[in-house]
């Protein structure tokens, strides 16, 4: 049953599956030189991360670009050992509209050739705010969390390592 607005249950977003793929298999196309820039750049973002998690948000896991090209971008970055995670808005078809409405106009197409206009603004902002207060309740949920459960990826050395560097992780209040 399609949901008329956000505030109706049930979780507006939905996560989307991350696989993991290695970066190695770049260095023999890219050279030598390049993969150690891209291997130093990954490390660099990690420190910078530390146990933060990179979050992506967008209006589908499925068809068009942007959810083809994140199926393998984020894959190679958890590769990389970037915490990435994918969610989708699980919105209505007056929301997936708007955003293709958006879209097609970022671009100079006329799309579906509505305006976007005061109701087109409402119906995005009104999911995208929603949204934001979700991802908002599952961040605060995972800080609450032991580095150990948030991040499940890392091994028990790496978990040792990172917290011998910065100490223990505290869990924050929900």
């Amino acid at each position: 049953m399609a949901r008329s607005d956000p505030a109706s249950a049930g979780s507006l977003l939905v996560p989307a599956p991350v696989g993991r793929l290695a970066i190695e298999r770049f260095e023999p196309l890219i050279g030598e030189q390049a993969y150690r820039r891209l291997c130093e750049r990954f490390a660099r973002g990690r420190e910078l991360l530390g146990d933060h998690v990179m979050w992506h948000v967008n209006s589908t896991a499925r068809g068009g670009g942007v959810a083809e090209m994140l199926y393998s971008l984020l894959a190679y970055g958890r590769g990389a050992g970037v915490d990435q995670r994918w969610l989708a808005i699980a919105g209505t078809e007056p929301f997936f509209a708007v955003t293709k409405r958006l879209h097609n106009n970022l671009h100079g197409a006329p799309g579906d050739g509505l305006p976007l206009d005061d109701e087109a603004r409402k119906v995005y902002e009104s999911f995208t705010r929603a949204a934001g207060e979700e991802l908002a309740e599952i961040v605060a949920e995972l800080r609450a969390r032991p580095i150990r459960e948030r991040v499940p990826h890392q091994t028990p050395e790496a978990v040792r390592r990172n917290e011998r560097h910065h100490g223990p992780v505290p869990r924050f209040a929900a």
